[in-house]
């Protein structure tokens, strides 16, 4: 049964249903008057009666919310070259250090297939040299010579071999695949999102307007939320935006999710999302349907 948010005084109620007697009797007098030459005979009237009660209200605004991910993160490609298959579907859950999706990238497999066999060459050579001048055979500047060629053999390895790793993409956290921007067989350049990655914290996203933002709505504002299945949570407000976005010109307000009530969401869902602007305690309500109004 709905009810009407509104405290009243027994003063006030007492006065209302005197006045509705009042009209009652008046009524009653009008019509006996006009039925004064017959008798007519009276036809009882079925009244449906509901006592007032006293309980807690509140004054509430109510939105449509969408549930997200509380960060997310674009998983970039650092390499070119084409996109091998991809390890998760979206909406799979990944673990921090998962591989994503591979590059494939032939020239730079060359390079580092080069660069091993030049490690190889310059360090035998510069352990040859040491073995050498043990018997004083090999000088010391050709001795210098041979142990710089291979340092620096190793490091250009080093080097192209970080730039090869670069072509394994991995999850940065525990979250779940949102979105693939590529598909397998395609060409990937460095600096491409190749894929939008959501963390496990999620919360509600609701897009409110700038007067119910002056009507109270704030951070730590309380709110009720209401989720597809019936299940409802409280939550306070995290976050206001600073300014508007979009055509509608509305401000983004966030509300966390609780842990426990997490596993049972899904990233994209919508929620109803009650803000709790004012409440009052042990206030006189009356059904809404028994209240009328004139002028």
């Amino acid at each position: 049964m709905t009810y009407i948010y509104r405290s009243i005084s027994k003063k006030y109620f007492l006065r209302q249903v005197s006045v509705a007697l009042a009209v009652i009797v008046l009524s009653t007098s009008w019509g006996c008057g006009r039925d004064s030459g017959r008798r007519a005979a009276v036809r009882p009237v079925a009244v449906r009666t509901v006592r007032p009660v006293t309980m807690d209200m509140g004054s509430r605004l109510s939105y449509m919310g969408t549930v997200r991910s509380r960060k997310e993160y674009k998983v970039i490609a650092q390499a070119q070259g084409t996109v091998l298959g991809l390890s998760f579907d979206e909406g799979e859950e990944v673990s921090a250090g998962d591989t994503l999706a591979r590059i494939s990238a032939p020239e730079l497999d060359a390079v580092v297939e080069r660069l091993r066999a030049e490690r190889d060459y310059w360090c035998r050579r510069y352990e040859a040299d040491q073995r050498l001048a043990t018997a004083g055979a090999v000088p010391q500047e050709q001795m210098e010579a041979g142990k710089r060629a291979c340092l620096s053999a190793r490091a250009s390895l080093a080097e192209a071999r970080a730039r090869q790793e670069k072509t394994v993409a991995r999850s940065p956290v525990d979250g779940e695949v949102l979105k693939w921007f590529v598909e397998p067989g395609q060409i990937a350049m460095p600096g491409q999102a190749i894929l939008l990655l959501g963390g496990g914290d999620l919360e509600v996203q609701v897009e409110v307007i700038e007067e119910d933002l002056q009507r109270g709505i704030a951070v730590a504002t309380k709110t009720e939320v209401k989720t597809g299945t019936g299940a409802r949570f409280h939550s306070d407000v995290s976050e206001v935006a600073p300014v508007n976005s979009g055509r509608a010109r509305t401000f983004s307000v966030r509300l966390p999710v609780p842990e426990d009530r997490a596993q049972s969401l899904r990233r994209g869902t919508s929620v109803n999302v009650d803000f709790v602007l004012r409440t009052s305690e042990d206030v006189l309500a009356l059904p809404l349907d028994a209240v009328a109004g004139r002028d």
